[in-house]
């Protein structure tokens, strides 16, 4: 028995221990001393290098950069095409020429709050002995916490002087919206209030405002349109009807009481809205003014229609007429006139009262300036808006009316100029549905939900025409019932080049569109030609000239990921336990324990998780399988990019039964669950040279 023992102890040691440190990298010895190492037997068992190469397939949308860093791109030449001919829809606009009235103003929204408190109320309400109670209740709330709250049968509860908006002093108002609201802060629910507000000056009622039953702590509104109602800026709010049911009816049931304070009472909100001013004493408001076309005729000989002209030399003649009662600054712009830099002729005016004065004039060169007339049939097209200068709160307050005009003339002298070309409008064109396939099994070898840091599709567009377009795309991805919608931005097309545009994740929901991994992209959407309507800028179309969109789809592997596999199967090549199989049983006798040791150095920027089966490739059985849960993941950089691999050892003891699973294997599986950190939210970088290494051993200690 003892001569038994010792050969086996000397086989082992001979024929295994030798070359266990090329599996694991350790000197195993180190475990025991010497005298130790003489029961010890320790058995190499599997080495694995699994890579991200080894999970993914051969694909040409795999690019790897210099320094391994992967991306995943996608490409279509072209998805959508617009013609030419499908763009020239030319309608021609009849000019107008009227006389523009400053119309009504909008004031800005006003609003005023204020209490009424149960003092205030219990003072102004018309059964003064009721009203007396009130001081008493509220000191025996304040003496025992609570009183009794009587009931106030509907009558009068006095008038509220309020100070209206500085921003007038009268208005004649065409329409608005009047709006109070009640707040409940008493200790009883408000049975009903009927306020009707008026004009303190002359008592003329504005509008009647009625709530019923509010709630303690809760608001009722009431609003009120008013229209041709005279305003002052000094209110008077008259409480006609104030109604309240109390705590109860008898004055000596303690249970019904509640707390009284001099601060509770109706928080009283009034405001005001969509005031349009027809006249009054005011202080003007900043707004737009008044703005319109004026069409000037071009008249040339023998009924020729331009549409492009080079100006050699012209004057541009401006006057005007204010009876308005403050100041006015006027813009006038002419899209169809550009300089050689391709700036438009554009002049700002400061229009006054000229009441007093009369007419004003001002003259402007356009020398060197080019027109574009587009769909005028020899038409200028001279467009001018403005802007009501506010007045200052130091200044007083000025009469105004809806009818106070501002008059322009305009006119163009001394001009020679020629040209030719056109304006072909805005033409929309539809983009059928259609069906995208990427086969994008590249990305959906990795793993689901993975959240990339920049994908980015940009659109690319060929545009030969000398069109802008702007394209509105919609599309969705799906993948097994699911759908997800790209929405991104409107695409910007130049006229005559290529243009790009990107989608990111910061103007489109790309990051969740490439996360569902779409089997299928679905597409549709529309073209429209000089989405900015008529700029000045020249069209023309020459023949077989058109619009071709294609995308270019880039995927940096910057990203976190959930449940990445990687899987290794490997063969069981000369197992020290077959070499001793006839006697193993004899073996086992002498086997005081059997320990697994791991050595495993993870390479990846991922916390993993580790199955290994144990199998009988003839039978396909699994015969057995070990869990190694959280494998700590890589360090990585500022970067994104491991700089430094984690290493873990450790061993797990074996039974006797597992001993017999790995003696009859002749298969081993490796299968390593790959995860972002729940807690991590940095995104990581993925290279082709990440590695995860697996060295086992087994440790026998014989008797």
């Amino acid at each position: 028995m003892i001569r038994t023992c010792y050969f086996f102890k000397l086989f082992f040691l001979v024929n295994v221990v030798c070359i266990l440190p090329a599996c694991l990298d350790e000197d195993l010895s180190l475990i025991s001393n010497q005298q130790e190492l003489e029961t010890l037997v320790a058995i190499p068992f599997i080495k694995s290098s699994i890579t991200l190469l080894d999970l993914m397939p051969v694909d040409e949308h795999i690019h790897i950069e210099e320094d391994q860093f992967i991306h995943i791109m996608y490409q279509r030449d072209s998805f959508a095409t617009v013609q030419s001919d499908s763009l020239l829809d030319i309608e021609n606009q009849a000019p107008t020429v009227r006389s523009l009235e400053l119309g009504a103003i909008e004031l800005e929204p006003y609003e005023d709050d204020f209490r009424m408190t149960i003092l205030q109320l219990s003072q102004n309400i018309e059964d003064t002995a009721l009203g007396n109670y009130f001081p008493q209740g509220v000191e025996y709330s304040d003496e025992n916490g609570s009183a009794w709250f009587p009931p106030i049968n509907p009558q009068s509860a006095g008038y509220y002087s309020r100070p209206g908006p500085d921003a007038f002093q009268y208005i004649f108002i065409e329409s608005g919206i009047i709006e109070i609201s009640l707040y409940n802060e008493m200790p009883v629910e408000i049975t009903s209030i009927d306020m009707t507000l008026m004009n303190m000056v002359d008592s003329t009622v504005i509008g009647y405002f009625s709530f019923d039953n509010i709630p303690i702590n809760e608001t009722a509104f009431c609003e009120l349109f008013i229209e041709n109602q005279l305003l002052f800026n000094d209110l008077l709010m008259h409480v006609e009807s104030f109604h309240l049911e109390g705590s109860g009816l008898d004055p000596f049931d303690t249970e019904t009481y509640v707390e009284l304070s001099y601060d509770q009472g109706v928080d009283v909100v009034v405001s005001t809205r969509e005031v349009l001013v027809k006249e009054g004493l005011v202080r003007f408001p900043e707004e737009e003014g008044p703005s319109d076309t004026i069409s000037v005729d071009l008249n040339f000989e023998n009924g020729m229609l331009l549409s492009k002209m080079d100006v050699i030399e012209g004057d541009f003649n401006c006057s005007f007429e204010s009876s308005v009662k403050t100041d006015i600054d006027l813009i006038f712009t002419i899209p169809q006139l550009k300089n050689s830099e391709l700036e438009m002729f554009q002049f700002s005016l400061l229009v006054t009262n000229t009441e007093n004065s009369g007419s004003q004039s001002s003259s402007y060169s356009m020398d060197g300036y080019n027109f574009d007339l587009t769909d005028s049939q020899n038409q200028l097209d001279v467009y001018f808006s403005s802007t009501v200068v506010p007045t200052s709160e130091t200044e007083d307050h000025v009469l105004f009316s809806e009818h106070d005009t501002v008059r322009v003339t305009v006119a163009l002298d001394n001009m020679n100029f020629s040209s030719i070309e056109g304006y072909f409008g805005q033409v929309e064109k539809i983009i059928n549905q259609n069906e995208l396939n990427l086969e994008m099994d590249a990305l959906q070898s990795i793993g689901q939900n993975i959240a990339l840091a920049h994908p980015t599709i940009t659109f690319i567009s060929e545009n030969t025409m000398g069109i802008p377009f702007e394209i509105e795309l919609q599309m969705q991805g799906l993948n097994n019932g699911q759908t997800i919608d790209l929405n991104g931005p409107i695409i910007p097309i130049e006229s005559n080049q290529i243009s790009t545009c990107t989608f990111n994740n910061t103007n489109s929901q790309i990051t969740d569109f490439i996360a569902l991994n779409p089997q299928q992209i679905i597409y549709s959407g529309s073209v429209i030609s000089n989405p900015l309507g008529n700029t000045g800028t020249l069209n023309f179309i020459g023949p077989g000239t058109g619009l071709n969109i294609g995308f270019e789809m880039d995927l940096p592997m910057q990203l976190s990921v959930q449940n990445l596999i990687l899987t290794d199967t490997l063969a069981v090549k000369n197992n020290p336990f077959n070499l001793l199989r006839d006697s193993m049983n004899s073996i086992i006798d002498y086997v005081e324990m059997s320990s697994l040791m791991f050595r495993i150095e993870n390479g990846f920027p991922f916390q993993a998780s580790i199955d290994i089966y144990l199998n009988d490739s003839i039978s396909g059985l699994t015969m057995d399988s070990i869990q190694v849960e959280l494998i700590e993941s890589a360090q990585i950089d500022d970067q994104g990019k491991v700089s430094q691999s984690s290493l873990s050892i450790f061993s797990i003891e074996l039974e006797e039964d597992r001993i017999q699973h790995f003696i009859d294997a002749n298969q081993i599986t490796i299968s390593a669950n790959l995860s972002s950190s729940v807690d991590d939210n940095n995104f990581v970088k993925l290279y082709t040279d990440y590695t995860l290494t697996i060295g086992t051993g087994i440790i026998n200690e014989l008797k």
